[in-house]
């Protein structure tokens, strides 16, 4: 009888032995465990939070020039980087930007860089913490001759205090708007001072940083005297109409301006 127990036993140890042998456990791949790391810190940087701000010398004292080179990131997907940039100055004027590509991988973008004016370089781009960016850059050829922008720069995004002091902050007014690929931003107007006053209008996020300059400066001595929101051209993005007056001679006519949203982003003058 015991026999019989002690066999019995056996057979139940032997089946438990084998269920278990037939339940596969994936052997330990040092590669593959390499690359599920790398994917992690892939993805924990929110490149997101980089994108379309206009980027700035963090040295760069909001005066005229912005050496070396100013810029904005307006795609970052399956590996490839894209912008805008401009030299020297900033990159807010919708005129004369040049275009960068490049690969970007773990917080490290490789960039090429050129535009219509001779401007040809390398970019490298490091994503730091703190709203920041690590910026080596290596012009190749250059409009003008014998000047030395080369360089590695700490970058920052252009904002609304570096025009502060210009600005009339009695007449200045901010608007919460959600444009498309925008997102919520705010669309805030202002009055340049000086000899010549004179209005523009700007998209900006939460923190002040600059997105989007209109460009509406060539009407001194006018302010803005109303803005509307809506999507003008039934073509399912939001456009802007800022209209201008001048308070010192009401006799002048009131100057309309509509923007009309592309499907970058940017914004066109309507006829």
């Amino acid at each position: 009888m015991k026999r019989i127990k002690l066999f019995m036993l056996m057979s139940i140890y032997v089946i438990l032995l084998l269920q278990g042998c037939g339940s596969k456990v994936p052997a330990y791949d040092e590669n593959q465990s390499t690359k599920s790391i790398l994917n992690n810190s892939k993805d924990s940087i929110d490149y997101n939070t980089y994108l379309k701000k206009i980027w700035v010398d963090e040295n760069w004292d909001g005066g005229g020039t912005c050496y070396p080179i100013s810029f904005f990131i307006t795609d970052i997907e399956d590996g490839m980087i894209k912008g805008k940039f401009k030299p020297r100055t900033i990159a807010d004027d919708k005129h004369f930007l040049g275009d960068f590509t490049g690969t970007i991988q773990n917080g490290t973008a490789d960039c090429r860089f050129d535009d219509k004016t001779g401007d040809k370089g390398n970019m490298i781009l490091i994503f730091k913490e703190n709203n920041q960016l690590e910026v080596s850059v290596e012009y190749i050829e250059q409009e003008i001759e014998n000047e030395s922008l080369n360089g590695t720069y700490l970058f920052r995004p252009y904002n609304l205090t570096d025009v502060k002091k210009d600005i009339d902050p009695l007449k200045t007014h901010s608007l919460a708007v959600d444009l498309n690929s925008w997102g919520n931003v705010n669309l805030v107007t202002v009055v340049f001072t000086g000899n010549k006053p004179y209005p523009d209008a700007f998209l900006t996020n939460d923190d002040n940083d600059i997105l989007y300059r209109f460009g509406i400066s060539s009407q001194n001595a006018f302010e803005v005297k109303d803005v509307s929101v809506e999507d003008m051209n039934n073509d399912g993005l939001v456009d802007i109409k800022i209209v201008t007056h001048c308070p010192e001679d009401p006799d002048i006519p009131n100057i309309e301006r509509i923007f009309i949203q592309m499907e970058n982003g940017s914004f066109r003058l309507s006829d």
